[in-house]
């Protein structure tokens, strides 16, 4: 099994970048120092830099002609989008993880399935459960393509989709049932990498993944007016 690369600085600011877009600590029109960044980071210039320059490729961020680089927030329509470069990229890294599976990254991933199948702590503890559980999931599926770009890819989309997780899957929001049908979803893909069979992968995950972008289309459409009353990521009813 090979060992994972060490994480470039410029990733490591990114992903900082967007658990503080995510978290609200910075929200939407707030302008972005790269100086102060430097600082709080204890990090030279060009890392943050890049880092801001990636997040203006995804969206998060604005950056005019002359003008210092803004938080942009995410629409209904960015939102959409996100869930279909998950579709498309998770899909594949399903589809190429499996026949590179190790067996022991599958039988990890069939035990922690069975752990959570069988927890019965309080709603936010299970929440806790399958949060950690989900992560590791989709990880392992894009580390075990053994295609480093492709893994990176899967993680970036990710880091984006942690915001909504804010919001359409918060404690009180939360849909346990539908949560609970996207662990039998998680098993027909265990199911499916068990067996070798790898278009069952590709389209078990493509089927699990438009679940939840038909979910997060239907909280906008449904629950327009608590999401504005929010002082986050998101932004209610704005399309490009």
């Amino acid at each position: 099994m090979s060992t994972p690369r060490p994480k470039a600085l410029t990733d490591t600011i990114y992903e900082k970048l967007v658990e503080h877009i995510v978290t609200g600590k910075c929200k939407p029109g707030e302008p972005i120092s790269e100086l102060a960044l430097t600082k709080e980071l204890g990090v030279s210039r060009t890392p943050v830099h890049n880092a801001v320059l990636q997040l203006t490729k995804d969206g998060l961020i604005e950056h005019e002609h002359n003008h210092r680089p803004v938080v942009r927030g995410l629409t209904q329509d960015d939102i959409h989008q996100i869930y279909e470069m998950r579709i498309l990229i998770e899909g594949d890294a399903a589809r190429h993880a499996t026949f590179r599976m190790h067996k022991s990254r599958l039988l990890k991933l069939e035990l922690l399935h069975k752990e959570v199948e069988a927890f019965h702590g309080t709603r936010n503890e299970w929440l806790e459960k399958w949060n950690e559980y989900d992560n590791i999931f989709h990880q392992t599926i894009a580390t075990s393509t053994g295609n480093k770009l492709l893994a990176e890819d899967v993680n970036r989309y990710r880091l984006l989709h942690r915001g909504l997780n804010l919001y359409g899957l918060a404690d009180e929001m939360a849909p346990l049932e539908m949560m609970r049908s996207a662990l039998e979803e998680h098993a027909h893909i265990l199911h499916a990498f068990k067996h070798f069979n790898s278009e069952a992968a590709r389209d078990s995950m493509r089927m699990h993944l438009r679940r939840w972008q038909e979910f997060f289309d239907d909280m906008f459409n449904n629950e327009a007016e608590a999401l504005c009353s929010s002082p986050n990521l998101l932004v209610v009813n704005k399309k490009l």
